[in-house]
């Protein structure tokens, strides 16, 4: 399990669902924070939505960069047959990576070092073809 850090945590998550709650209800899905430590926003559809920040993205994704990672402790949120959307979010949460769970595939799952788990985190390691990259809508 990596390190959580509350200093990360309060500086990132706030923002993302805001950003994510913000665009879908003005694409007319409402929603519903909870924070019930699952998925970040439920939706009075049957799908549910979380939301991360990936602060080294700053402008347009880099070339550089072909997969998506999505902490495989996250799919557990699907526990139960459920729907959910990954939203990876830029720096300044004006772009978004969407993933559907459905791609979380067992065969992607990679271990990979960051600053806060240097020895790994195992991360699903998605194509970004799987993914759409989507321009978040302010209010």
């Amino acid at each position: 399990m990596p390190k959580f850090s509350q200093k990360l945590y309060d500086e990132n998550d706030k923002k993302a669902k805001d950003a994510l709650r913000n665009h879908l209800d003005s694409l007319g899905i409402y929603t519903l924070i909870q924070e019930d430590f699952k998925a970040d926003i439920k939706t009075f559809r049957e799908e549910h939505h979380e939301s991360e920040i990936k602060n080294r993205w700053i402008d347009d994704w880099p070339v550089a960069w072909n997969t998506i990672h999505i902490p495989a402790r996250k799919k557990r949120y699907m526990d139960g047959g459920k729907t959910v959307i990954f939203w990876i979010f830029n720096h300044t949460c004006t772009k978004a990576w969407r993933i559907h769970g459905d791609h979380l595939d067992d065969t992607q799952l990679e271990s990979i070092p960051n600053p806060r788990y240097p020895e790994g985190e195992p991360f699903y390691n998605i194509p970004i073809r799987l993914g759409k990259l989507v321009e978040i809508i302010k209010k």
